[in-house]
């Protein structure tokens, strides 16, 4: 139950959309291969594999559509979601790989549905735009597969897919706060600063970083938020490229304190 409750939340926005290209397929595939479950379903690996997507969808819609009892409707389910994937139709096959793990929440490939379904959304990251929701969506996908799933052998492919997950997110957010502090929107600057060192310490972009959100309170007067970032940015990288530069505006940090007193 508490699975089936998390994942509902990755298709609720799309349903609506793919129930409407549902109706659609129903009438456009219906009967188009006469064949039984186990027939339509070898057709429709064998169609895939020869790289005939359109025909492979078809044939597996159909089985979904007119076989709605039989076995083989588990396996078309997932393999209609790997034709999507194969062909990076990822929205599709997303809607296709959740609709597996709702309806078979307990089966031996749950797992790999929900992996695939992330990956969906790992697929489509874009560490330019400013849109970081499918790095996000990656993120509670893999985590949520670790938690849910602990012994899968997909396991260990999460990991490094969250950590990549992550590190794209926070470039994101480093190279906004950068954007702000080239062109002097230093209030902006900080929080993006403050808060991507708060959540990734751990990025090589931390020692630029530093240096930037020093040189932001410095231009916003609050030297002794400079003094302090400053301070850690010599701890941590005492011979950084950043730090030598930093060192020649720090003296500035105690002359204005002592001023503002």
């Amino acid at each position: 139950m508490k699975i089936v409750r998390l994942l509902s939340s990755f298709v609720l926005p799309i349903a609506f959309i793919f129930t409407l290209l549902s109706s659609w397929g129903c009438t456009s595939t219906k009967s188009r291969f006469n064949l039984p479950p186990d027939k339509l379903l070898q057709k429709g690996k064998e169609l895939a594999k020869s790289h005939q997507s359109t025909e492979a969808i078809e044939a597996f819609q159909q089985l979904l559509e007119e076989y709605p009892n039989s076995q083989e409707r588990i396996s078309a389910l997932m393999l209609l979601g790997d034709v999507h994937y194969n062909d990076e139709e990822f929205e599709e096959a997303k809607f296709q790989y959740m609709r597996f793990t709702q309806q078979h929440p307990a089966h031996k490939y749950a797992d790999r549905a929900f992996f695939y379904a992330s990956m969906c959304d790992f697929r489509q990251m874009d560490v330019a735009s400013r849109d970081q929701t499918h790095t996000q969506k990656a993120i509670r996908g893999f985590e949520l597969l670790i938690s849910t799933f602990p012994d899968s052998k997909y396991v260990a492919e999460s990991k490094k897919k969250l950590e990549k997950s992550k590190e794209t997110l926070a470039t994101n957010m480093f190279e906004i706060g950068k954007f702000y502090f080239r062109t002097q929107s230093f209030q902006a600057s900080i929080l993006r600063l403050e808060g991507v060192l708060k959540e990734y310490p751990n990025q090589k972009f931390v020692e630029e970083a530093l240096y930037m959100l020093g040189e932001s309170y410095l231009k916003e007067q609050n030297f002794e938020a400079a003094k302090k970032t400053f301070d850690e940015l010599f701890k941590q990288f005492p011979k950084g490229v950043f730090t030598k530069q930093a060192r020649l505006d720090y003296p500035k940090t105690s002359r204005n304190k002592k001023a503002s007193k």
